[in-house]
């Protein structure tokens, strides 16, 4: 006879403990169910018998008004739903919204140009001393503009002044 493998737990118990575990093995698998019958547990508890209740709880769902208040929609917000799209906005205040955002960005981008052209004309200074920019150069012209007007103006009013003094 080849030897086999033999579990641990099954060594000590002998040559045949192999067989032997087989054969329990079945037997406890055959092994019958006691009785649950009631009547073989004691009562601890005298318990009362269930009443049926007296509420008719359709009648009672039947009288209540739905009464949940719809929560006005923030403004804004665009709910969708299977069939329609809903705006809490009427579409006058929608057109207004969207002019308000476009004009916001096109401040922004005008903004922006502003402020590179400047640094732009900052950076020319910077690295040529003789640069005038445009703005300077229309600015130098309508002092000078201004300044001709004058003159011409005091000119007209001594002139004006003279005829005066000459009639008198």
């Amino acid at each position: 006879m080849s030897k086999s493998y033999i579990p641990p737990h099954l060594r000590t118990k002998g040559p045949n403990a192999k067989a032997d575990a087989k054969a329990n093995a079945k037997a406890d698998t055959k092994k019958k169910v006691p009785d649950t019958d009631i009547s073989n547990f004691p009562e601890l508890v005298v318990s009362k018998p269930v009443e049926e209740s007296k509420m008719d709880f359709a009648k009672l769902f039947k009288n209540v008004i739905n009464s949940t208040k719809k929560k006005p929609m923030k403004k804004g917000l665009i709910l969708l739903t299977k069939t329609k799209i809903i705006d809490s906005l009427t579409p006058e205040e929608r057109l207004e919204e969207d002019q308000y955002w476009e004009n916001l960005k096109l401040e922004r981008h005008l903004w922006n140009c502003v402020t590179r052209l400047e640094k732009q004309k900052d950076e020319r200074r910077e690295y040529d001393m003789n640069y005038i920019s445009e703005e300077e150069i229309v600015e130098s012209e309508s002092e000078e503009e201004v300044e001709e007007e004058e003159y011409e103006e005091e000119e007209d009013d001594d002139v004006v002044e003279d005829e005066l003094e000459d009639e008198f």
